[in-house]
C-alpha cells in the first residue's frame, strides 16, 4: 500500500508529445506554443464541497439548479437571496428546492460559523497559492484573447484582462492539470463555452482572477473548472459552470445550472489494519493505491468514521478500551475531540442519530444499542434492544429520511437486520447478503441518499446498491486479509 494513488507518467508524456506535434498554437508574439508538463493542482482545502463559496453575499434570480453546497461568511443569512430557504431544525444549514446540497450561513448554529472561518480561510489561501505559482510556462499568451484557441496542460499568465469570445479547448489527459493566472478580469461572451478534450477533468482546472472587477460570465456561457477571484463572479441570465464559484466578494447568479466537478460522490470505503495502527482511505469504490494513507491510532483499536464537526467530510476515529479519540482531519495528528462512553469490549458505532449533521457515537453491548446525541461523556441518549449477543451493530439511513438508524449483521450466517427507527421492535429489512464469516460496511455507494450494505471478505469489498438479496453490484479489493473496512465520504463531495 502506497501513501497515493498511482498516476502513471506515460499517458500525459504520450499526450504532450503528440501535442508539440500537431498543435501548432501561436503567442500573442508570433511564436509558436510548445506542450508543458502539467503543474501540481491547488489544494482547496475546506472550501472543495462548496460549488459557491462568498464573503458577501449570494444572489439569485431564479430558477438556478445547483448541485453542491453554498456557503457565506462573514456575512450572514440574510445576504443569501432568491433560493428560498428553509431552515434545517438544527439549525446548522438550510436547504433550497433548487440546491442539491446544503446552504451555510455565519449566522447559523454551531459548528457552522466555525466551519465556515476555515472554508473562507482555505478558500483566500487557495488564491494565494494559485497566484504565487512562479515559472509560468508562457505569458500573455495570446495576448489574453483565448477565443477559438486549444490549450494544452500548464500554468499560463496574464498582466491583463482574459477575454473568451468564441469557443476554447483545454485539451490534455485526465490526470492533467491547468492553472491560469489572470491580474485583470476573466471575461466571456454570450455563448461562449470552455470545452474539454483528451479526458481533462474541471476538477483539475483553475482560473485566478485578481481583477478589480472580477468575473464576467455571459448569457448561455459554459465554463470548465474552478474559478478562484478577488472580486465578484456574475453568471449572466443561463449560463453554466461545471465546477465552482469561490469569491472573496458576492457571486451573482441568474437562472443558472452550476454542478461541483464530479469525484466519487457518495460513499467509499477504506480500511484499518489493527496490526499497526495504519488506516488506507479511498476516494473511488475501485482497486488501486489508496488515496489517504494515515497513521492514526495504535494496534488493537477499534476504527470508525464520521462527520464529526458538520463541516460534510467524514473523518477517523479510533476507540481504545472505552475511549473515543476522534479527529476532524484525515491527517495524522492528535484527536481533536476525545471522551470516554460505554466500557472495555463494547463494539462501537456512529452515526446521525439525530438529524442535526454531526455524527455522534454509540456502542452495541449484548444485543443492546446505547446511543448518544453528542460526542462527549454521558450517559446514553437512546437505548434499545435489538438482534443477538454475537451479532455485529451497524448504522446507516436505510430510507433516505436523512436520520441514521441502525441495525444488526449476524456473523454465523451472514443475514442482516435494519431498523428505521432507533427502537425496539421486529427489523424493517432482513436480508440474507454475504457469509458466515464475513465483516460488514454500510455507506451510499451510488450517491442516491440512502445507506445500502456490503461486505468485506479476505481484502475485497462486494457492496451493494440496494438493501436486497442479490449478487454485489461493486466489487474490488484493497487491504490484506485482516484488516477491518470503513466507509465514509472522504472528499467532503456531495
Amino acid at each position: 500500500m502506497k501513501n497515493s494513488k498511482y498516476r502513471p507518467l506515460s499517458n500525459t508524456v504520450r499526450f504532450l508529445l503528440m501535442a508539440t506535434l500537431v498543435m501548432g498554437l501561436t503567442l500573442g508574439t508570433g511564436q509558436k506554443a510548445r506542450a508543458f508538463a502539467s503543474p501540481a493542482a491547488v489544494d482547496l482545502g475546506a472550501a472543495a464541497p462548496f460549488v459557491i463559496l462568498s464573503k458577501t453575499g449570494v444572489t439569485n434570480v431564479p430558477a438556478s439548479n445547483i448541485t453542491g453546497n453554498i456557503g457565506t461568511s462573514p456575512i450572514d443569512s440574510t445576504a443569501i437571496t432568491g433560493f428560498s430557504l428553509v431552515a434545517h431544525s438544527t439549525n446548522t444549514f438550510s436547504t433550497s428546492a433548487q440546491v442539491t446540497g446544503k446552504i451555510y450561513a455565519a449566522d447559523y448554529a454551531d459548528p457552522t460559523s466555525a466551519n465556515l472561518t476555515t472554508a473562507v480561510s482555505n478558500m483566500e489561501t487557495a488564491f494565494a497559492n494559485a497566484a504565487g505559482r512562479s515559472l509560468p510556462d508562457a505569458t500573455e499568451l495570446y495576448s489574453g484573447n483565448l477565443s477559438g484557441q486549444t490549450i494544452a496542460p500548464g500554468l499560463y499568465k496574464w498582466s491583463t484582462d482574459v477575454l473568451i469570445t468564441t469557443n476554447v479547448t483545454l485539451a490534455g489527459p485526465a490526470d492533467a492539470v491547468w492553472i491560469f493566472q489572470i491580474a485583470g478580469d476573466l471575461i466571456m461572451g454570450s455563448g461562449a463555452q470552455v470545452l474539454l478534450s483528451g479526458g481533462a477533468q474541471a476538477g483539475t482546472i483553475f482560473w485566478q482572477v485578481g481583477g478589480g472587477t472580477g468575473v464576467e460570465i455571459g448569457t448561455t456561457a459554459h465554463v470548465e473548472g474552478t474559478i478562484l477571484a478577488a472580486k465578484a463572479i456574475h453568471l449572466r441570465t443561463g449560463a453554466s459552470l461545471n465546477g465552482r464559484a469561490l469569491s472573496q466578494t458576492a457571486v451573482t447568479l441568474d437562472q443558472n445550472v452550476l454542478v461541483i466537478p464530479s469525484a466519487s460522490g457518495g460513499d467509499t470505503v477504506g480500511v484499518f489494519r489493527p496490526g499497526n495502527g495504519l488506516i488506507y482511505l479511498k476516494n473511488t469504490n475501485t482497486a488501486g493505491f489508496a488515496d489517504i494513507a494515515i497513521n492514526y491510532g495504535n494496534p488493537g483499536d477499534y476504527p470508525l468514521a464520521g462527520d464529526w464537526d458538520g463541516n460534510g467530510t467524514d473523518t477517523i476515529g479510533v476507540v481504545r478500551n472505552g475511549v473515543f479519540y476522534l479527529r476532524n482531519a484525515n491527517t495524522a495528528g492528535f484527536a481533536d475531540i476525545m471522551f470516554t462512553f460505554g466500557l472495555p469490549g463494547d463494539q462501537p458505532i456512529a452515526g446521525d442519530w439525530n438529524g442535526d449533521g454531526i455524527v455522534t457515537v454509540g456502542v452495541y453491548r449484548n444485543g443492546v444499542f446505547l446511543l448518544r446525541n453528542s460526542n462527549s461523556a454521558g450517559a446514553p441518549d437512546v437505548t434499545f434492544s435489538m438482534g443477538n449477543p454475537g451479532d455485529v451493530g451497524i448504522s446507516g439511513d436505510w430510507n433516505g429520511d436523512g436520520l441514521d438508524t441502525t441495525g444488526v449483521f449476524r456473523p454465523s450466517n451472514g443475514a442482516l437486520y435494519l431498523k428505521n427507527s432507533n427502537a425496539s421492535g421486529f427489523a424493517d429489512i432482513a436480508v440474507n447478503y454475504g457469509l458466515a464469516g464475513d465483516k460488514p460496511v454500510t455507506g451510499d455507494w451510488d450517491n442516491d441518499g440512502i445507506d445500502t450494505i456490503g461486505v468485506y471478505r479476505n481484502a475485497q469489498f462486494l457492496l451493494r446498491n440496494s438493501n436486497t438479496v442479490g449478487f454485489a453490484d461493486i466489487v474490488f479489493a484493497l487491504g490484506n486479509p485482516g484488516d477491518m473496512p470503513i466507509a465514509g465520504n472522504w472528499d467532503g463531495l456531495p
